[in-house]
């Protein structure tokens, strides 16, 4: 449930297309997965020296990496540009790809 927001858990073929993909994965990954993230160290430190173009997406009802905490992360990045995807939680790029792909490819055509 944390991962998608408000909105997207109400929505039945979109909780049940994040299942099927949660249920295809060996448990064996997911537990090392979920080590690798609570074992991981802390990387703001880090992040000043990032010397490329920086997109930081985050959804509004994201509570996995809350918006603030995303802005606290892009803060740090050099140049960093910070979207917030409405009517999202932590897989904006699923629960609304409409507004994920305008921000990544607004931003690549920057690039260009």
């Amino acid at each position: 449930p944390k991962l998608l927001g408000e909105d997207s858990r109400d929505e039945a073929s979109l909780v049940g297309f994040v299942r099927k993909i949660g249920s295809r994965q060996k448990p064996s990954a997911v537990t090392a997965a979920l080590a690798a993230l609570r074992d991981r160290p802390d990387a703001v430190d880090g992040l000043p020296s990032v010397k490329v173009p920086t997109l930081a997406i985050v959804g509004e009802h994201d509570v996995v990496t809350p918006p603030l905490t995303a802005a606290r992360i892009a803060a740090h990045v050099p140049g960093c540009e910070l979207v917030h995807i409405p009517r999202a939680g932590h897989l904006s790029n699923v629960e609304n790809p409409g507004a994920f792909n305008q921000a990544v490819t607004a931003f690549m055509k920057k690039l260009m």
